[in-house]
């Protein structure tokens, strides 16, 4: 068997594996298990060791980083956000209940990265650049932490649920404060807000250099612009105008659906030099 054959087979393990992961968080919510949780994220990480070797197995064959097409690019965003939540978890083990947000996004990415095609490409002279390494690297870190703070959106608003009833849940109520979850939630919007401009400054010089300009219009520049400009308000509502608990959070969990859709869906509509490759 060769190296791709079995890149893609361990690809549709991972992604069974994932799924299962998803189905044990979300029965873990439901029946309030902290042993379950601790089961499905131990599933987790077991699990990114044959997703990792799917993606080295196939960079080894094609020469090149996961970063040509959108079978490539999706697989390796999900692999780097799952390994962030991992070392986020282990920083605060009460909040690896995040996982049941996390997980249905990411089998969702692989799904939809399933569809498209696989097919083996060379890497054109335009993108033999180190800024493109840069650039995405800081687009799958932004990936990450937006995951996180959106996992951490969704475990304030379940905690303010809980101590609001007239019976709190001891599942729910061991998890951090409300005021902490706001707080990590702002964090890691902000880390997401810079590593996102990191991203787009990079991709700019390494455009200048391929191209000879540094913004074309092109559609996923459009759509990153406004992505980032969205956390960046986000960010001002909460410093100026005070914004947090409950809206904070709800605005949170709306930026990373607006991104998905944005990055993953409206991005590939418009032709442009971006989506030449990553659209099939």
């Amino acid at each position: 068997m060769d190296g791709l054959s079995l890149s893609g087979q361990l690809y549709w393990v991972a992604v069974t594996l994932y799924a299962l992961a998803a189905v044990g968080f979300a029965i873990a919510l439901l029946w309030q298990s902290e042993a379950l949780l601790a089961r499905a994220t131990w599933l987790v990480a077991g699990t990114l060791a044959p997703h990792g070797a799917a993606i080295l197995l196939r960079w080894a064959a094609v020469g090149h980083g996961p970063y040509i097409n959108r079978y490539e690019v999706l697989s390796s965003d999900v692999w780097v956000g799952l390994a962030l939540f991992l070392a986020f978890q282990l920083r605060f083990p009460r909040l690896r209940i995040i996982g049941a947000a996390i997980l249905p996004v990411a089998v969702l990415l692989m799904g939809y990265g399933a569809l498209s095609t696989d097919t083996v490409e060379s890497l054109p002279p335009s993108l033999r650049s180190y800024w493109l390494v840069i650039h995405v690297s800081f687009a799958k870190l932004a990936l990450g932490t937006l995951l996180i703070s959106f996992g951490v959106s969704a475990a304030y608003l379940l905690k303010a649920r809980a101590q609001a009833g007239e019976t709190p849940s001891p599942f729910y109520l061991r998890l951090p404060g409300l005021a902490r979850l706001d707080e990590l939630a702002y964090r890691f919007t902000g880390l997401a807000f810079v590593s996102m401009a990191v991203m787009i400054l990079s991709g700019s010089i390494w455009a200048h250099e391929a191209w000879g300009n540094y913004w074309s219009w092109d559609a996923i520049e459009t759509w990153s612009l406004a992505t980032w400009l969205l956390y960046g308000m986000n960010l001002h509502l909460r410093t100026t105008f005070r914004w947090a608990g409950g809206r904070a959070a709800w605005l949170g969990i709306a930026s990373l659906v607006f991104t998905l859709l944005a990055f993953k869906g409206l991005a590939y509509i418009v032709p442009g030099a971006h989506v030449q490759y990553l659209a099939r």
